[in-house]
């Protein structure tokens, strides 16, 4: 009888004073103002939803939230400003100016760049060279667009060609594939997220539009992203600092591991692929470049795909390159490029491959072209964008600026 009740007096011990200690932890990390992070709503994309900068799309997932602006830091360090249109940079006049060639350029987050200042941007860096560097320009003005998004798969840069871009009545169109995961945001079957529309083949082979993600919950979205904190009732976590902290702990040490999950993903890119997922992946990935070159074409446009170079492919040191391709059983880095060009020349559209340019010019300056603070993985920093965007401003100068110049003379 005594033990029972001097076990019960032990108990309520313990959990009383656990309770002053949680409570003046709790004061402790809110007068120090140290922050975590809170739960998403549910129902959006964990890595975009929200934020200052991004909003719910019910056609492609997510899309920029019109005139946000303020600091970001992730990787590199810039701040955003984002217009009425939800694009980076400036107001946009949907009518075209007089004596302008506008140039509309579309990908990912190498594309929207937000991890450096918008000059810096490889989309800003084109417009600047062709206007002071490109010699058959006579009297007109370049005028570049970014409608680059985070995150994005061919899927949806379709999707923003057709419901976005055409509104603004582009000359020329550019679109940015990131050969590091691009192919893989076109597949549901290998995507980290998948809060997108996807192409998916149904039961009798024909490719069609799968718009279910709606519907979904962030644990299903986030295929390889899973925070167990979250299992937490949000209210819980959204008033109680200390388990904003130790969420904030959790989606870092998630946030490292998919990176290495998808690092190792990655390597697929680079081969001949041999099993049916990587074959469908291809596969959808093919004919959505196609039908999006045959898009604006149908506009009367020109077409130019970019494919951008993976970190892996270009890193300055030959012998990691080497040792990465022999651990990964890996014949030539740059088999994706091939291939993707070699689709262009059977479909008749232009490809500029970065990749190997890129390589030779990390190689002979011995210098990262990507990452930030010594790195050189990730986002292109600002020697990439610079680099990238001289490359395809010179590219178009040559072929199509100076093909349009000839038709104008002749007429």
């Amino acid at each position: 009888m005594f033990k029972l009740k001097d076990l019960a007096i032990n108990i309520g011990v313990m959990l009383g004073t656990l309770t002053i200690g949680l409570g003046l932890a709790e004061i402790g990390v809110r007068v120090a103002n140290l922050q975590g992070s809170t739960k998403p709503i549910d129902g959006g994309h964990a890595s975009f939803i929200p934020t200052f900068f991004t909003i719910p799309d019910l056609t492609r997932g997510w899309s920029y939230r019109p005139n946000a602006e303020g600091l970001y830091k992730d990787e590199g360090e810039a701040y955003l400003k984002f217009n009425s249109a939800g694009l980076r940079g400036p107001e946009v006049s949907l009518k075209k100016p007089t004596d302008t060639i506008r140039i509309a350029v579309l990908g990912d987050s190498f594309t929207s760049a937000v991890q450096v200042e918008l000059e810096k941007t490889y989309a800003e860096v084109m417009e600047k060279e062709l206007n002071n560097k490109c010699p058959y320009l006579a009297d007109q003005k370049i005028e570049v667009i970014n409608f680059g998004v985070n995150g994005y798969g061919t899927a949806q840069e379709l999707f923003t060609l057709q419901q976005q871009v055409w509104d603004y009545d582009p000359d020329l169109v550019v679109l940015g594939f990131y050969i590091g995961n691009d192919l893989m945001n076109n597949s549901m079957k290998l995507a980290d997220n998948l809060y997108s529309p996807f192409f998916v083949y149904d039961k009798n082979g024909n490719l069609g539009i799968d718009m279910s993600f709606p519907s979904k919950s962030l644990k299903e979205a986030n295929r390889y992203f899973n925070v167990k904190i979250d299992l937490l009732p949000g209210w819980l976590i959204n008033n109680v600092r200390l388990l904003q902290l130790a969420r904030q702990i959790e989606v870092n040490y998630e946030k490292k591991r998919l990176n290495d999950f998808m690092f190792n993903l990655e390597s697929n890119v680079y081969r001949q692929p041999k099993n049916p997922e990587w074959q469908e992946a291809w596969d959808i990935t093919e004919q959505l470049l196609t039908f999006f070159a045959k898009d604006v074409k149908q506009q009367g446009k020109d077409f130019l795909l970019v494919t951008i170079a993976s970190a892996n492919q270009v890193i300055p040191d030959a012998n990691i390159r080497k040792a990465y391709m022999e651990s990964h059983q890996i014949n030539n880095l740059f088999y994706p490029d091939q291939r993707i060009k070699a689709l262009g020349d059977r479909q008749g559209f232009r490809v500029f491959n970065l990749g190997e340019p890129f390589q030779q010019y990390a190689e002979a300056n011995n210098t990262c072209l990507h990452g930030f603070q010594g790195t050189c993985g990730g986002h292109w920093n600002e020697k990439g964008h610079k680099l990238a965007g001289e490359m395809i401003a010179d590219k178009l100068c040559k072929k199509y600026l100076k093909k349009s110049s000839a038709v104008n003379k002749k007429s």
